[in-house]
């Protein structure tokens, strides 16, 4: 799921909590399903002050994807 909008249609028990809190959920729903932040220029300062995504969910993100093809 990419977005507010997707968490809020496909996971309503995340919808109560923040876009950076569902997506650090993201080992609960692993390897099945993955919720990540909208892909946006904007969101440039969320990566920012989100160090953890870069270093620990888009390594195995990738690692998943590699495997998957």
């Amino acid at each position: 799921m990419i977005g507010r909008y997707a968490i809020d249609w496909h996971l309503p028990r995340h919808s109560k909590h923040s876009v950076t809190d569902a997506v650090q959920s993201w080992q609960d729903l692993w390897p099945r399903q993955i919720i990540l932040p909208h892909p946006s220029p904007r969101n440039n300062r969320w990566l920012k002050l989100n160090p953890w995504f870069e270093e620990e969910l888009i390594p195995q993100l990738q690692e998943r994807v590699g495997a998957t093809i």
